[in-house]
């Protein structure tokens, strides 16, 4: 021992042969507490001695002179060094070298921290004794046997300085010490997974079913790690829970079915060769059709395609006709244009919602005027148009050409009434669409006047539609697009719009009919990546990238709206299997460092549990699992009121390569935070 207790405070017990190591673990003791005193015993016999000798000091025995000579001289030097004053006996943290006594001896270790307690051994505050393990760095270093108790971290060597200066602060101080971490520290800005292992039963080309102790709301969609698909190493699949219901034959667990999510060709195509070797063990489930009324025809169907590719409800239509019937397909290139004909009751919405249209600028007019040459051709406006602008979001170039745009966004049987209003015959206000681009704007032709030279020109003046006249002009052109019940947004225009917008949506279409069903899919050629993303989308029965398999869209359709009739029996194949898989849990993290972190959940953790989070760098395409262990949780209200825990977790047994890890994503996180800030200030400058 090479300091003995008595002057200062607190004691820390250090449980160390190698003589090199222990001057390091001094010197990180004194730069984390430097209160605490260090009582250093090299071998078990020696710190059993010391436990002796403070028995026999409670019970005021002398030690008898047979157990000193059976000590050897480097017991003796401990004992007689140990002196130890018993009503200052204050144990605020011990370190072990594994090699010494092992993990496995946790018993050993419990009745010793027993001891402590019971005798009012241990610091204020602290009710069993934490133990710090000292380790070499290994690969082959099993981590899950420190997963103990009184174990609250592994130090490997060679030694991090800062690292185990922070992991001896938490030892001691629990939660208080992330207030005196010194290490890097960063809020992310997207959510982590945290993992957790979940039993499935069965597995199919569209889906599987598991078993958990837990409920899992209809429509939760997360990420699930399958190993036997034969994904790619760590890759995870997205997956949205359809139905969940108790187990009948397991009390106090669910049988939960999910139906995948956002799949890629490769996926799909992994999922099926999955099924088809096991070909010998699957079972097969047909699809059923609606059944028909007596003498009549199966229900007609009516399906949307909302996208700013003209051509992707053609093609989903033909994809569709070769497996169905009794269908009609609607195409709208953008959301405004498919609210005039099938939902007018959103349309007051279309600002509110599109979350990334631009603003309109604060100096556009409430009412324009344009001045047209007697064949029609643009001469000047109010206020003047230069090359560059626009009003209403209408660049120069398009209200040059309003004439063919106001011909083009009327139905041909009323084109004639617009000429007339253009020549001064009529002189009634009427609304109009105008397509800009992908977007739709309603504009009202509020008058005319001719010019002071009747030959020459006409001022025609525009103003944007009120909702009023918006409605009015809807409900004049609603087709049969209001009766649709399976719907396809493009990803450009889903995700412009937010989650209780397309809530809206459905409730519109069957607010005459709160019986029937409305279904939603996704189209697009990006893959979803970012939890947020996915949570934005969650109201959407699934996500189908192109281009297309169209054996897995048919039958994903099929089996999200039942209704739709095929021209040939459709089945779906599937395989029972007891296995264990992964999921992962997309949580808010409110900080985190080298160390530990602070994470947003709806539940507290207990204590001393733990957990497997996942970490994902942007320049290393492998992610990194780490382990981290819960050591406290606060109850915290948001603004609303409603109630969600902090729960802080340190990182437990990272090795040197995966504190690199950790440190590469955390500067990642630090640069993008950074770029955002720029871009922030230069907008704001701008």
């Amino acid at each position: 021992m090479d300091r003995v207790y008595g002057e200062r405070l607190g004691l820390c017990i250090v449980h160390e042969h190698n003589d090199d190591l222990f001057k390091e673990l001094e010197l990180f003791i004194d730069a984390s507490v430097p209160e605490l005193e260090i009582l250093r015993f090299k071998t078990n016999q020696g710190l059993l001695n010391w436990l002796k000798k403070i028995e026999e000091a409670r019970n005021s025995e002398s030690k008898s002179e047979d157990s000193e000579d059976e000590s050897s001289e480097q017991e003796k030097k401990e004992e007689e060094e140990g002196e130890i004053d018993l009503e200052e006996l204050e144990i605020s943290l011990m370190i072990i070298n594994k090699g010494l006594i092992a993990p496995e001896k946790h018993n050993l270790l419990e009745r010793l921290s027993q001891y402590f307690v019971v005798n009012e051994f241990l610091s204020e505050g602290l009710e069993e004794l934490p133990i710090l393990y000292v380790a070499r760095e290994d690969t082959e270093l099993d981590v899950s046997r420190f997963k103990k108790k009184l174990i609250k971290n592994i130090m490997f060597s060679p030694f991090d300085k800062n690292v185990c200066i922070g992991k001896i602060n938490w030892a001691i101080m629990g939660p208080p010490a992330s207030k005196e971490e010194q290490l890097h520290k960063e809020v992310p800005p997207e959510p982590i997974e945290m993992l957790k292992e979940v039993e499935i039963e069965m597995i199919s080309e569209l889906g599987f079913r598991t078993i958990s102790n837990q409920e899992i709301n209809t429509g939760n969609v997360a990420k699930y790690y399958i190993p036997l698909l034969n994904f790619e190493s760590q890759e995870g699949v997205f997956a949205k829970c359809t139905i969940c219901s108790p187990h009948k034959e397991q009390p106090g667990m669910y049988r939960t079915s999910f139906s995948f999510f956002a799949l890629d060709a490769k996926q799909i195509r992994s999922v099926r060769k999955y099924i088809e070797e096991q070909r010998n063990e699957n079972e097969s489930m047909v699809l059923p059709n609606p059944e028909k009324e007596e003498g009549g025809e199966p229900p007609h169907v009516h399906i949307s395609v909302i996208s700013e590719d003209e051509n992707q409800g053609s093609r989903i239509k033909d994809y569709l006709s070769s497996s169905f019937s009794h269908f009609s397909v609607y195409s709208f290139r953008n959301m405004m244009d498919f609210q005039l004909e099938a939902i007018p009751a959103l349309l007051n919405h279309q600002d509110e919602e599109a979350e990334e249209d631009e603003e309109l600028e604060d100096d556009d007019p409430d009412q324009i005027w344009i001045e047209f040459n007697e064949p029609g051709d643009f001469s000047k406006s109010e206020p003047e148009l230069k090359a560059g602008e626009s009003i209403y979001g209408v660049p120069v170039d398009q209200w040059k050409k309003m004439k063919m745009l106001l011909l083009q966004s009327v139905p041909e049987d009323k084109r004639g009434d617009v000429l007339a209003y253009w020549k001064g015959i009529k002189d009634e206000s009427f609304i109009f669409s105008l397509r800009i681009g992908d977007d739709t704007l309603l504009l009202a032709v509020d008058h005319s006047e001719q010019g002071e030279d009747d030959a020459t020109y006409r001022r025609i003046y525009f103003r944007k539609a009120t909702p009023e006249e918006m409605l009015e002009y809807a409900n004049s052109i609603a087709t049969d697009a209001n009766k649709s019940r399976v719907i396809f947004v493009s990803q450009n225009i889903a995700r412009i719009y937010s989650p209780g917008y397309w809530t809206e949506l459905k409730k519109n279409l069957v607010k005459d009919s709160p019986d029937e069903k409305v279904v939603m899919f996704i189209v697009g050629a990006k893959g979803l990546e970012k939890h947020t993303d996915l949570l934005k989308l969650s109201g959407f029965d699934d996500y189908f990238r192109e281009p297309f398999d169209p054996h897995y869209l048919e039958r994903k359709v099929k089996q999200a709206y039942p209704l739709l009739t095929t021209s040939e029996p459709m089945g779906r194949t599937y395989h029972d299997i007891v296995t264990k898989i992964q999921t992962g849990v997309p949580v808010k993290v409110l900080k985190v460092s080298e160390l530990s972190m602070m994470v947003k959940y709806y539940r507290s953790i207990e204590v001393n549990k733990y957990r497997h989070v996942a970490l994902d760098s942007t320049e290393h395409q492998k992610r990194l699992e780490c382990l981290v262990r819960c050591v406290g949780s606060e109850k915290e209200k948001d603004e609303d009121g409603n109630e969600y825990f902090i729960n802080y977790f340190n990182f437990f047994g990272l090795g040197d390569a995966s504190n690199q890890y950790v440190r590469m994503w955390l500067n990642e996180i630090y640069q993008f935070i950074t770029r955002e800030a720029e871009k922030a200030e230069n907008a704001e400058s701008s």
